[in-house]
């Protein structure tokens, strides 16, 4: 994984929907992602941005707080983004480029069901490092508790100009 890669997860509770007084939306346990936008800061930041819906919101680790020398992950990940090339015209897969965990998104009370956006920061993100190759995408997959994955989804095609 790269040394300069960040992770903004702004799996943010200002920025999570909780639906308690609203008629209960129905959203299948399976987690989905949906792309956002890129944000790019001063040419040598990239963040990806996309929104996350999962229906019995089980999102996150089971720990609400991480003692010292908790692993929060306990090996596993919540979020994963790749790397992809474009390479003779056909895309291909460089590397994973990094895998996080967050903390349980869980919401208290009756209806758990979980919207918010998922936001991953890239300092000097893989393009700005690649010489050889200046059109590169990123792609992101969302795991909940259960093991349930989400559909992966792509970034349009950055082009480093």
């Amino acid at each position: 994984m790269l040394n300069g890669v960040k992770i903004i997860l702004a799996l943010v509770l200002a920025s999570m929907v909780f639906i308690a007084c609203d008629k209960d939306k129905n959203y299948p346990t399976t987690p989905s992602l949906e792309f956002v936008e890129y944000i790019t800061l001063a040419g040598d930041s990239l963040t990806m941005k996309c929104s996350f819906r999962d229906g019995d919101g089980d999102i996150g680790s089971r720990l609400v707080s991480v003692p010292d020398g908790v692993d929060p992950c306990q090996g596993d990940f919540d979020i994963k983004v790749d790397y992809d090339e474009m390479v003779d015209g056909e895309w291909v897969q460089v590397e994973t480029q990094a895998m996080w965990c967050v903390l349980s998104l869980t919401p208290e009370g009756q209806d758990k069901t979980l919207e918010g956006d998922v936001m991953v920061n890239f300092n000097n993100p893989l393009i700005l490092l690649s010489p050889n190759n200046d059109t590169v995408r990123y792609s992101m997959i969302l795991k909940d508790r259960a093991g349930n994955i989400s559909n992966k989804v792509y970034g349009p095609m950055v082009i480093n100009d």
